[in-house]
């Protein structure tokens, strides 16, 4: 949930200039950051409730956050006066794909559904 909570760096009143841009794909930017958000949120709960449908969510979350990157990348390259954009970019371009290994990668896969069996035994199954 916390990493789903740092795309809202990519909201417009993020950018650190004097006026918002509000043209172009701003407005799909804005959707996609609260879609991804909505996505991460949605895992976490799903994870600590013990929902079978958690690893959807975070993948669904991990792609979308890829997109609202790349577009915001984009779209931010045409606001003069930007200065996180390096930070922007190397949370999210590295911390989306390395979301996306631990969920697909079956080594690492294993791993966390093994973590999880152990804390939700410990935790009494909620």
């Amino acid at each position: 949930m916390l990493f789903g909570t740092t795309f809202l760096w990519f909201m417009p009143s993020f950018l650190g200039v004097d006026h918002e841009p509000t043209d172009g794909v701003w407005p799909v930017i804005q959707i996609l950051v609260v879609l991804t958000v909505l996505m991460f949120v949605a895992a976490g709960w799903a994870v600590y409730k013990l929902l079978p449908w958690w690893r959807a969510a975070a993948i669904t979350g991990s792609v979308l956050g890829l997109v609202v990157s790349l577009l915001w990348w984009i779209a931010e390259s045409s606001v003069s006066g930007v200065t996180n954009t390096a930070t922007n970019l190397g949370v999210h371009l590295v911390g989306s794909p390395a979301v996306l290994a631990v969920l697909l990668v079956p080594g690492i896969s294993r791993a966390l559904n093994g973590a999880l069996r152990a804390s939700a035994a410990s935790a009494g199954g909620r």
